[in-house]
């Protein structure tokens, strides 16, 4: 009786109110385990003979439902993160948000161990936490208890290839998951393939990301055969990697079966003109898509050409980026004739090219129709003040627009067109944001 009026007496100091914030806040909780653990160890020193750590385990059920649980702490030892999952245990977890706790591959071992009690679990972040391959070994050794998690987050990591096979591996077990973010790490094409093999057995995923992966050809090859199978999806996020035209025209096979597919970034590859050729090819399937990101490529005035002969397909598309893409007069020549394209468009971004005064004259004319545009990037090319007139002129006629990027162009020459546009645009309404900077 002793040492359960302690016990009480601790659980009613420091756990029965923090929890509470806890539950419903979450931002406490590295600081309050270590805490409340400490407490206990005194205590059950002075009065109970037996393990402390499992009798603060048991503690918990008594004290109150925990369905979520969030962590912030980069400075977890071993042994203390080992004895915050013990102290989870119990506890009926649907949502665990373990990102930026640098728990390494020896955390995400304890976590691995404990993995069977947390059978609820639908939500799980690891992300930013330093697991490298033997960390996704362990953790995969265990999916088979997961099988109603619906997210799992394991960006910004060190996996590389043997990790990503490791997880493959276990995919078995997690069919039902929707949400697969395994960006910023550094699987390859080796890494990739072996995902593309387990991929298909997960009916209802709906977000991957692979971004910054160093994936190539090889891994975009594989990929495209597995989309087919993939019917789901509805965000797929490729950038920041090394696909070139021969993955982007394997990709584009199997790109074209992904009619639910809304957002598409393919940016920071190696995307040339014959790349946008098999990429126009795939995307006029993709009747949901309203989001396209192929900037940071080079796929010039013949990419530009190939896409927007295919683009006018896409019913649903507002978000157009083709920014840094060695684009010039042809290519915006070629994008501002489809106007069912042009007239749908939201967001236009076409910075970092090279238009000049006669692409830019071009796409003031078809600016009648673009009544819902809110966002227009053309900084960063050579457009001229005659160029910039014309758009001024174009520019009235756009009802919506609240952002406009105008600089860095070649207005330092003759009368000065920025001066034009900015007088003319401030007679005539007032946009959130202008930059106009020569």
């Amino acid at each position: 009786m002793t040492e359960v009026k302690v016990l009480h007496k601790i659980q009613k100091q420091h756990i029965s109110r923090p929890f509470i914030n806890v539950a419903h806040n979450l931002p406490y909780l590295s600081f309050i385990f270590p805490y409340i653990r400490n407490q206990l160890h005194r205590s059950c020193s002075e009065t109970i003979d037996f393990d402390c750590d499992e009798l603060f385990v048991h503690s918990l059920t008594g004290v109150m439902e925990i369905a979520e649980v969030t962590v912030r702490n980069e400075r977890w030892t071993d042994k203390d993160f080992k004895g915050f999952i013990e102290g989870l245990n119990y506890l009926n977890l649907k949502f665990l948000d373990l990102r930026r706790n640098n728990i390494g591959d020896a955390g995400a071992k304890s976590l691995s161990e404990r993995m069977r009690s947390f059978s609820e679990l639908t939500f799980l972040d690891l992300s930013h936490n330093n697991i490298g391959d033997k960390g996704v070994e362990s953790f995969s050794e265990e999916t088979g208890s997961m099988l109603r998690l619906l997210h799992l987050d394991l960006s910004h990591n060190k996996i590389g290839y043997r990790g990503a096979k490791s997880l493959a591996e276990g995919m078995g077990s997690m069919g039902g998951l929707t949400h697969l973010d395994l960006s910023h790490n550094n699987i390859e094409d080796r890494g990739t393939e072996s995902l593309s093999e387990r991929l298909w057995l997960i009916h209802g995923l709906r977000y991957l990301d692979l971004s910054h992966n160093n994936i190539g050809d090889k891994g975009a090859e594989v990929l495209g055969e597995v989309m087919s199978l993939m019917h789901e999806l509805t965000h797929l996020d490729l950038s920041h990697n090394k696909i070139g035209d021969s993955g982007i025209e394997s990709l584009s096979e199997g790109l074209s079966f992904l009619d639910e597919l809304e957002r598409l970034d393919l940016s920071h590859n190696n995307i040339e003109d014959r790349g946008a050729m098999s990429l126009g090819e795939g995307i006029m399937y993709m009747i949901g898509l309203h989001y396209l990101d192929i900037s940071h490529n080079k796929i010039g005035d013949r990419g530009a050409r190939s896409l927007s002969d295919r683009a006018w397909l896409l019913q649903r598309l507002t978000h157009l980026d083709l920014s840094h893409n060695k684009i010039g007069d042809s290519g915006a020549e070629t994008l501002s004739e489809v106007e069912t394209l042009v007239s749908r468009l939201v967001h236009l971004d076409l910075s970092h090219n090279n238009l000049r005064d006669r692409g830019a004259k071009r796409l003031s004319e078809k600016m009648a129709l673009m009544l819902r545009l809110t966002y227009l990037d053309l900084s960063h090319n050579n457009i001229g003040w005659s160029g910039a007139e014309k758009l001024c002129e174009g520019m009235m006629k756009i009802p919506e627009l609240t952002h406009l990027n105008f600089s860095n162009n070649n207005l330092k020459s003759g009368q000065c067109g920025a001066e034009i546009l900015a007088e003319v645009l401030k007679l005539e309404y007032e946009l959130s944001h202008i930059d106009l900077v020569t």
